[in-house]
């Protein structure tokens, strides 16, 4: 029981996946509005307003805001 906890734990802490934002998982946006020094509401709001989950999309997206 204790090893299964330690595991699922482990898995809150995962690393996102480089190429595309999962806004289906709350620790992505957070890993990726921190990255963009963005708040998550802007972050939904990019990827709404490109179309995009791209990464490299949205951080175009809000440089140019």
């Amino acid at each position: 029981m204790i090893l299964r906890k330690h595991m699922e734990d482990e898995s809150a802490f995962q690393v996102p996946d480089r190429k595309v934002i999962n806004m289906n998982e709350y620790y992505e946006i957070e890993y990726w509005a921190s990255k963009f020094e963005v708040s998550p509401e802007q972050l939904k709001l990019a990827v709404q307003h490109t179309g995009s989950i791209i990464p490299a999309e949205i951080e175009e997206y809000l440089a140019g805001r």
